[in-house]
């Protein structure tokens, strides 16, 4: 199932990169790729990987301080006194220490929850 995916991907990134010549498009073209996968470009073949050459932005890993204020947000989503006042700085230091992924320290909060 990849190869189908992953050869139908190289064509979609391949002709948007070049629509202006292939379709002879006049107007503005944006593309923008969102991943986790640091390695992206790399299961691109040649053909798309020569016609496409984005700039890289890279978000760093939260830390506890960003993880408590973005958990801190969180508690209004369960029932009072279900979480003890200890457990958004816990989670947000734990998350911290684990890839700093706000997805995952949320996901252990609702795990921590009563």
């Amino acid at each position: 199932m990849w190869t189908t995916l992953s050869a139908q991907y190289n064509s979609l990134i391949y002709q948007l990169s070049r629509a202006r010549k292939l379709a002879d498009f006049d107007g503005p073209i944006s593309l923008t790729t969102i991943t986790n996968y640091a390695d992206f470009m790399t299961d691109l073949n040649s053909r798309a990987q020569s016609s496409y050459n984005p700039d890289d932005i890279f978000f760093n890993d939260y830390d506890a301080t960003q993880l408590r204020s973005i958990l801190k947000y969180r508690r209004d989503a369960f029932k009072p006194n279900s979480l003890a006042d200890d457990v958004v700085p816990l989670v947000a230091a734990f998350g911290s220490q684990t890839h700093g992924d706000a997805r995952k320290a949320i996901d252990l909060l609702r795990w921590r929850a009563n």
